[in-house]
């Protein structure tokens, strides 16, 4: 009859490295027979005399492999009685203080006869890390010969799915024109990943981000370790997003139980022959900083709106928009600078005395006030300005 030993097993796994946990192994010194004593800091040779257990395992490693964050994995090492005596199980330590160990029905101990064996299975969760990790297990016995066994599963931590890159950057982009960015996405399940849908979060701009997807070739999915499928997403910007930076996210919604949706985060810049100059102004933020403003001085900030290119003479701006009603906005004369080669246009943001206290220091960007302006160009028909300050008593 087959005595049953269960390890309950969590792995502990790093995130890109193995956890390396230290595992006992029984060392023997082969001995020749000869009078030599043993150096002092190697254990004697030991025969055992009389009837004796003797423990086998035919392997004490298991490579699991790839493994779900969020599945439950089990191994069952085999330990064969090959003596002419009982062979004793009982539980011992574990490489991570949060694991168990039961042997036998409902005890901490085992029995083995001559001839028969038992099973001791290791059983563990990724518990939603990722990476490879390296868990052991110690069972003691009264084999002479085999007082410890160490039993030990290796293997990877892998989620349902990835997606690479992480985020889409898009920068560079020429006002009135389309773009293009492509992501990979794979599925680690034996059952081919499925991409269901799609929605664009950010509801303001949605209309001017389309996503489609076809397969990934073989060749592609093997070059992802461990990867069953995937596919080529390809996030398509089209024309009309004011001039300067953009973040968007898109959420893909897949067939994968354990990932329903991936989040595909955008940011990107617009460009064109218009650009802005000026103190406190961050160009790749499309932010203009005003500080801290005293509620009784107010506070008064110009930059230049530099105009270049065949159509910088006829290019007029005014403004359209200004949130909160406290921002006022002007619009200077252009004058010709650089031996005429690029026309300046002055534009003032002031924040009147007597605003009432506010705030708008925030980091998110749907937190700060913004001013929109109208332009004459072809290619850049608005100039989004971002601004941040804060008003006190």
């Amino acid at each position: 009859m087959k005595t049953w030993v269960v390890v309950g097993f969590a792995a502990i796994v790093g995130l890109g490295v193995g956890v390396g946990s230290a595992v006992v192994r029984m060392e023997k010194t082969p001995w020749d027979g000869s009078a030599v004593m043993p150096k002092s800091n190697e254990p004697a040779p030991f025969t055992p005399v009389g009837a004796h257990p003797t423990a086998v395992v035919d392997s004490n490693k298991h490579d699991f492999g790839a493994m779900d964050s969020h599945a439950t994995g089990r191994y069952a090492f085999v330990i064969r009685n090959t003596g002419d005596a009982v062979l004793k199980l009982t539980k011992g330590d574990t490489t991570c203080k949060c694991t168990a160990s039961l042997l036998g029905e409902g005890g901490d101990a085992a029995e083995v006869r001559p001839g028969e064996s038992t099973n001791v299975t290791l059983e563990w969760k990724g518990k939603g890390f990722m990476g490879p990790f390296h868990q052991s297990a110690t069972i003691h016995t009264n084999d002479p010969e085999h007082p410890r066994l160490t039993l030990a599963i290796t293997g990877r931590i892998v989620s349902a799915v990835s997606i690479s890159p992480t985020n889409l950057v898009l920068r560079g982009i020429s006002a009135g024109e389309a773009a293009t960015g492509t992501l990979k996405l794979y599925g680690f399940q034996e059952k081919p990943l499925k991409i269901t849908g799609y929605e664009v979060t950010e509801k303001a701009t949605a209309d001017k981000f389309e996503l489609d997807h076809e397969p990934l070739s073989a060749e592609e999915i093997a070059k992802e370790q461990d990867a069953q499928s995937g596919h080529l997403i390809r996030v398509t910007l089209k024309p009309g997003l004011p001039l300067g930076a953009f973040q968007q996210k898109i959420v893909l919604k897949t067939d994968a139980e354990d990932a329903p949706t991936v989040e595909i985060p955008i940011q990107g810049t617009i460009s064109s022959e218009i650009s802005i100059i000026g103190a406190g102004w961050d160009e790749d933020r499309q932010i203009l900083s005003l500080g801290t403003v005293s509620s009784q001085a107010g506070a008064e900030r110009t930059v230049r709106i530099l105009v270049r290119g065949p159509e910088r003479k006829e290019v007029q701006v005014k403004p359209l928009s200004a949130a909160p009603e406290m921002v006022h906005v002007e619009v200077g004369d252009p004058t010709e600078w650089q031996g005429g080669q690029v026309v300046q246009i002055p534009l003032t943001i002031r924040i009147p005395a007597g605003s009432r206290p506010a705030n708008y220091l925030g980091t998110d960007k749907e937190s700060l006030a913004q001013v929109v302006l109208e332009t004459t160009h072809p290619k850049a028909r608005q100039l989004r300005i971002l601004l941040r300050f804060a008003v006190v008593e």
